[in-house]
């Protein structure tokens, strides 16, 4: 149902040298057996009852708050009462996970992010639990307080989570600060926007080959091409690392889904559209002309959707972060809207070509692309939503000589008043009635994308340098990794110690959640 691949938790193997601990072994696959059935029929009591006795509850409420999502989806197709039924059930495991995130962050804030940030395996998926979280988008976890403290630990490497403070450790503790996140993150974007600066300035002097441009002029050129062309072949690595990954993999989900997940990201889209205008505006600049127009179309066009890259250095901010999201996730509910808007305009624009001409056959694709007759089918309906009448060409002029059909006249009228009325008054109240739920869900939303950042720059240096060192970065994982392993009485001892205390969190999170419903 989730797509995981099979995967045995090794720890639970580790120190096997007793009845006991095999007893103990039998009797967590009996309890995560009937926590699955109970999760599937719907079961609340039980499931309640069980997952306070199953090992790793943290991340076994995680899995099957996702079960219980996805049976809702399949049960909405035939009966919605069942479908709101599991989907409260789902949303009981979500806030029993936030309760017991709470109560663990209270006890101990080291061994919360050790929990979070440790293979689990429950019912053959393993993953850390916070990725497990970030891969089904379950919002509520990521912008938990405890989700964010993990975070900034991660992004300020264990410093105090504020800026201005920051910038003060450098100096004092220059060592931490300088390995931290935040720095390599922030030292990236700094490049890129005095690269960005040179590209600007080399696009306002006149344009020639590279045999005659100087070198100056090739250094402010060609350094976007390269900073592009690095960008590109880190994210590339990122997508096909998800078929063939050598490093330490944070989930065991399977590898076509980590690739569509790869490629479910706004951030890789302009970069991959960033490296076909940089290639374009390349080769057109090889060809000597008197204007080069083409080569500033591909050049300008790649300067506007670099700047649009280089706005990921806002989403990191809190006000500009969040107002960030706000924008996007309004923008797709309004292109969602003009799909609707398209038929329409379409309609309208035959209808109006069909009477204005003759009885004559349009030749639609005559001349270049861009003097087609297909375009004025788009043109004046797309207009008027704007207010244009266009009083010359539909009749609206008592002054025109020119006999047009009032069959045009009269749909232009219901046209522009249908649309102004309605489809300029609906996105104005669909704006306004889902303002506040959408500001709500920006901050969580926010809070998702500066997970993606962190994650990101885990695994990347600043100005794309791992990209030239990757055989290098290769070499000492699999070196290192050869000397990570632990004794497996060490392994058991640790992962003991972490399910006793998610047990005792996990009775206390069920106390909480009982006090306040």
């Amino acid at each position: 149902m989730l797509q995981y691949k099979e995967t045995v938790d090794p720890r639970l193997e580790a120190a096997c040298y007793s009845n006991r601990r095999k007893a103990y072994i039998k009797r967590q696959f009996s309890l995560q057996s009937i926590l699955l059935w109970s999760l599937f029929f719907n079961k609340v009591n039980i499931s309640t009852m069980i997952w306070k006795r199953v090992a790793n509850q943290l991340y076994t409420g995680l899995v099957g708050t996702v079960i219980l999502q996805k049976l809702s989806e399949v049960a909405r197709l035939k009966d919605e009462m069942i479908a709101d039924e599991i989907s409260d059930h789902s949303v009981i495991f979500k806030k029993r996970v936030c309760n017991m995130m709470d109560t663990l962050s209270k006890k101990n804030k080291e061994d919360t992010f050790t929990i979070l940030d440790s293979l689990e395996t429950v019912w053959k998926i393993q993953a850390k639990p916070i990725f497990f979280a970030y891969e089904f988008q379950l919002y509520d976890v990521i912008a938990h307080p405890t989700s964010v403290a993990w975070m900034n630990q991660k992004w300020y490497n264990g410093l105090i989570p504020n800026w201005k403070r920051f910038i003060w450790n450098i100096k004092v503790h220059p060592s931490v600060a300088l390995q931290a996140l935040c720095f390599r993150f922030l030292l990236h974007y700094v490049l890129f926007g005095v690269i960005l600066l040179m590209y600007s300035y080399f696009l306002l002097t006149p344009l020639a080959t590279y045999k005659e441009a100087s070198m100056f002029r090739l250094s402010l050129e060609l350094g976007l091409y390269i900073w592009t062309t690095l960008d590109f072949l880190q994210d590339l690595m990122n997508v096909l690392g998800a078929w063939a990954c050598q490093r330490e993999e944070e989930t065991r989900r399977k590898n076509g889904f980590k690739f569509l997940f790869q490629l479910n990201d706004m951030w890789k889209a302009l970069g991959l559209l960033c490296f076909l205008l940089a290639v374009g505006s390349f080769l057109s600049r090889m060809k000597q002309t008197d204007t080069f127009t083409l080569a500033k179309r591909f050049c300008a066009l790649l300067l506007i959707f670099s700047y649009l890259r280089c706005t990921r250095l806002f989403a990191i901010h809190r006000f500009t972060g969040s107002s960030f999201m706000f924008l996007r996730y309004m923008s797709v509910h309004l292109v969602q809207f003009l799909f609707v808007t398209i038929f329409m305009i379409v309609g309208v624009g035959i209808f109006y070509q069909s009477l204005l001409h003759k009885n004559e056959t349009m030749n639609m694709f005559s001349g270049k692309w861009y003097k087609w007759k297909l375009w004025y089918i788009i043109y004046y309906p797309y207009y008027q939503l704007y207010g244009e009448p266009f009083d010359d060409k539909l009749g609206f002029s008592h002054e025109d000589v020119h006999d047009i059909d009032w069959a045009v006249t009269f749909v232009a009228a219901m046209y522009i008043l249908v649309a102004h009325l309605l489809v300029i008054c609906l996105i104005t109240a669909m704006f306004t009635t889902k303002y506040e739920k959408v500001l709500e869900q920006s901050q969580m939303m926010w809070q998702y994308e500066r997970f993606r950042i962190i994650s990101d720059f885990r695994s990347r240096w600043f100005a794309n340098l791992d990209v030239l060192l990757s055989p290098i970065k290769y070499y000492r994982y699999r070196r290192m990794g050869e000397e990570r392993s632990l004794k497996s009485h060490e392994l058991f001892r640790n992962y003991r110690h972490l399910q006793i205390l998610q047990y005792i969190m996990a009775g206390r999170s069920l106390e909480k959640s009982a006090g306040t419903l």
